[in-house]
């Protein structure tokens, strides 16, 4: 049977209402392991994490997680405790929720905003980033304090493992795609949408020899 149309003055009403940045919020994203548990990034450089058992205030709190506006955060599909975020001050950082008094890691290769984080789906040690430089850059975190030359450390840290440099304009948005482990999209401000993949030689050790590949 058809469902009846709702009442024509009916509104969606919220469930609950949290409360605590100082400005702008920018992103929100639940956690992928604890149930009611999520993240929300802002304006104010803050990070907040919120238990919707108890939103009447975050369950923690970094006030100053970057030196500029956050825009954008990920929890790890996989590691329960870990979540990326991104800044308009160019830089990523890697949060362990169990201890957030700093990072675990921070990635600065991008020379604009961060816009967008996604953490692949089928490699727990990978992640991609979006930026207002146009380029996109994929990570794997399992590379970070591996030696690398000093030719290869000119295009990046060991932890870089790929730039898509093809977007004239601010990437928006990056997304992988959930059965080809290493197919992505991205959309650009340019109004262009690309898929693309990587070659086998850039993310299987054994093929390839070099740090980080552009394309």
């Amino acid at each position: 049977a058809a469902h009846p149309p709702p009442p024509r003055n009916s509104s969606l009403q919220p469930l609950e209402t949290c409360k605590g940045h100082g400005g702008a919020v920018e992103d929100v994203a639940w956690s992928v392991h604890s149930e009611g548990f999520f993240g929300s990034v802002g304006d104010d450089k803050a990070l907040m994490l919120w238990d919707v058992k108890d939103s009447a205030k975050p369950s923690q709190r970094v006030s100053n997680a970057h030196s500029a506006e956050v825009t954008c955060l990920a929890f790890s599909p996989f590691a329960d405790t870990l979540l990326l975020t991104g800044s308009a001050d160019n830089t990523i950082k890697m949060w362990d929720t169990r201890n957030l008094s700093s990072a675990l890691h921070e990635y600065d290769s991008h020379t604009e905003g961060v816009t967008a984080i996604q953490w692949s789906t089928k490699c727990p040690e990978v992640f991609m980033s979006s930026g207002a430089d146009k380029r996109i850059l994929v990570w794997n975190n399992s590379r970070i304090g591996d030696n690398i030359s000093k030719e290869a450390a000119r295009d990046g840290p060991p932890e870089l493992l790929f730039c898509h440099a093809g977007h004239l304009s601010r990437v928006s948005d990056v997304c992988w795609d959930p059965n080809d482990p290493w197919m992505c999209a991205s959309v650009a401000e340019d109004n262009m949408l690309h898929v693309w993949s990587m070659d086998e030689r850039i993310y299987n050790p054994s093929t390839n020899d070099n740090n980080m590949v552009v394309d």
